[in-house]
């Protein structure tokens, strides 16, 4: 035999000696199995109705109080309804008062306004005048004085400064860089040069010669003059390699080289020595004192004087 006949070989001896056991012995029988089981399935199906008549019961109550709720919440949105009625024809009666104290009240105001404007009006007016003429006799007075000290309110001749002035048709420029009351600081041709009222500067452009001279200084303005080539005047003084005869012919000089601030010049005799503008320089001839004097240099040539004593 297989081991799954000996199985259920097994299994059904053993429900054989159990339902012998139960019939042979003192074990309840199958009647009283039954009566067991009956009377139990009845006190469980009691209960279960038991309890559902109590929820119906509960079920009933909680329509009940929501029949009452609903009544009630009837109730309240009549007694709303009436007081929003009441409180709209309350502020109904309110919004009317309001608007006729706001109409008498802003009448009045605007009267009031309307009467101060025309006050502070007429005292702006009276203020006006008066302040203008008070400012016309201030300006006045101040024209007066401003006219006496700009010599009768006249313009200034000449160029300010940041202008620039073009010497013979363009040939050359100066430009005024900065003015004061006693010198000029000029920018000719590109190179800086400051000159005194009555000084000259020579100098080159394309091949020519030219020169300006500060004519004069009026009022942060200056007046110039000058030009290039043709437009210059005959050159004056003496020039370098002669010599020239001062004093009588006491003193004798000469000019050995020109630049723009002096030359170089030997005075009876051979040792060249320097000689600045407007600086003398002092010589003994015989039994004087001679003065010699280098007044100006003009494109290579030296204004010479000389004095004795």
């Amino acid at each position: 035999m297989t081991r799954v006949n000996l199985l259920i070989a097994a299994c059904l001896l053993l429900v054989g000696l159990l339902v012998g056991y139960i019939a042979g012995s003192g074990g309840p029988s199958l009647g009283e199995i039954d009566r067991t089981v009956g009377a139990r399935i009845d006190a469980a199906g009691q209960a279960q109705a038991d309890r559902i008549a109590t929820l119906e019961t509960e079920v009933a109550d909680l329509g009940k109080r929501i029949d009452d709720v609903t009544a009630q919440v009837k109730s309240g949105s009549a007694a709303v309804q009436g007081l929003g009625d009441k409180l709209g024809g309350d502020l109904a009666g309110l919004s009317g008062s309001i608007g006729a104290s706001v109409s008498a009240a802003g009448a009045s105001s605007v009267a009031a306004v309307q009467n101060a404007l025309s006050d502070l009006k007429a005292d702006l007016e009276s203020k006006a005048g008066a302040a203008q003429t008070a400012v016309t006799a201030a300006l006045g007075a101040a024209g007066q004085k401003a006219a006496s000290i700009v010599g009768g309110g006249a313009v200034p001749a000449g160029h300010g400064a940041g202008e620039t002035v073009l010497l013979s048709n363009g040939a050359a420029r100066v430009f005024v860089s900065r003015v004061e009351d006693d010198a000029a600081t000029l920018y000719v041709q590109g190179t800086a040069v400051t000159l005194a009222p009555g000084e000259t500067k020579a100098f080159q452009s394309d091949g020519q010669d030219c020169q300006v001279t500060l004519s004069g200084i009026d009022r942060g303005h200056v007046t110039l003059a000058g030009g290039c080539g043709s437009d210059l005047p005959v050159a004056e003084g003496t020039p370098t390699g002669t010599s020239v005869a001062l004093a009588d012919g006491a003193v004798r000089v000469f000019v050995s080289a020109v630049d723009q601030n002096g030359a170089r010049v030997a005075v009876n005799g051979v040792a060249l020595q320097t000689i600045e503008i407007g600086k003398p320089l002092s010589v003994v001839v015989g039994d004087k004192t001679c003065s010699v004097t280098l007044t100006g240099v003009d494109r290579g040539r030296a204004s010479l004087d000389a004095t004795c004593g």
